[in-house]
């Protein structure tokens, strides 16, 4: 092992604290998908501080950063999301209970943004060549309905060559995500001429003929294998108590890990959105609100064997997943891409996320490695 990723690794050991302090920083951050101004800012201030000129926030939003290699080539792109799923009123205070933290977007992806920051730390710490370029992105709208908009959009901005692309994620150290999960999202409103409760009974009602069609829906067989889902993820309509609803809407999640089937699923859920429409005399409009194409990286492509030899140099025996993360549009485009995880945690989307300490350094250290491999 050559003396400057001894020294970075030994560097993130001691500053272990300090990736606890600057996750608490990002964490208490308000970063709401399409909102993410604020931690840009603070992340764009670190970069400087870490000698990167420049730095930069795209026009999408996203902070951008290059090391330069000592040869021009194809070089290693770093992603982590700035974005969480929380609105910017969501009491955002990180409590530190023993071993963990705790606090909404914690670990989804506070911690996957401090990481990369230490990642770079220990680099300069160890005074680290670099033989090829190492890229960094710290994207937008990963989550909800940012569709990705942020990878998308560094792709879309002449990007520079990149041979590999690592997602990090807060969650999951250990595990390699080489499977990307397809998605589509869609919101179906029904609509119809309302009218009062007790005047106009009988008319056809958006709520009930919308919550007809979602009983349908779920129940949908499913295939375990590929493992394709569906979510009802929000309701909406109605105006009053005595009010016989002339519109009520829902949003809807469809994955798979096969794109076929996600099609086949699609499909379905539109014929019985529009069928059960017009059962009980309403009128329906879907309109699609996300797509996140699927994509996988063989087992044995050397991106894949050399996060491989990071875990179990560490101790860690890997283990394999499938995700929908910034890996997707990569992947998608033909790019060898993964995602690893920083650290083990639980409650992912939900205020009483939690997220493991001591486990930061190896997932730090796991990164330290992967750019040594493929770009040192």
């Amino acid at each position: 092992m050559v003396s400057w990723l001894t020294a970075a690794r030994h560097h993130v050991e001691e500053h272990l604290e300090g990736i606890v302090a600057e996750t608490i920083v990002l964490a208490e951050i308000a970063a709401p998908t399409f909102a993410e101004g604020e931690r840009a800012a603070y992340v764009h201030s670190r970069l400087g501080q870490l000698g990167f000129d420049p730095a930069w926030i795209d026009r999408v939003g996203n902070v951008r950063a290059t090391r330069p290699g000592r040869r021009p080539g194809p070089g290693l792109l770093l992603a982590a999301h700035l974005d969480t799923v929380f609105p910017v009123s969501t009491p955002c205070a990180v409590r530190r209970d023993g071993g963990r933290l705790h606090g909404p977007a914690v670990g989804d992806n506070s911690v996957a943004v401090a990481a990369t920051l230490w990642v770079l730390e220990a680099l300069r710490a160890a005074d680290a060549p670099g033989d090829l370029p190492l890229h960094l992105a710290f994207t937008v709208g990963e989550e909800g309905l940012g569709n990705l908009r942020g990878i998308a959009g560094f792709f879309a901005q002449s990007p520079p060559p990149i041979a590999w692309v690592v997602a990090i994620e807060g969650h999951d150290l250990g595990t390699i995500v080489t499977q990307a999960v397809g998605c589509e999202r869609l919101r179906a409103t029904y609509r119809g001429p309302g009218g009062h409760s007790w005047e106009h009974f009988g008319r056809p009602n958006a709520a009930v003929g919308l919550a007809r069609a979602i009983v349908r829906l779920a129940s949908l067989p499913l295939p375990g294998d590929p493992k394709t889902t569906l979510s009802v993820g929000t309701i909406a309509g109605g105006t009053g108590v005595n009010v016989i609803p002339a519109e009520a809407a829902c949003e809807i999640d469809m994955r798979s890990v096969d794109p076929p089937q996600l099609a086949k699923l699609a499909a379905q859920v539109g014929r019985i959105l529009e069928s059960t429409a017009a059962e009980v005399g309403l009128t329906c409009a879907i309109e699609s609100i996300g797509s996140r194409p699927a994509g996988s990286l063989r087992r044995d492509h050397l991106l894949v064997q050399v996060a491989e030899r990071a875990l179990r140099e560490l101790g860690i025996e890997p283990r394999y997943g499938s995700a929908s993360t910034d890996a997707n549009l990569p992947l998608s485009r033909g790019l060898a891409a993964i995602t690893l995880g920083v650290t083990r945690g639980a409650n992912m989307h939900r205020l009483d996320e939690w997220i493991e300490i001591e486990p930061i350094a190896r997932g730090v250290q796991q990164l330290l490695i992967v750019v040594h491999e493929l770009v040192g």
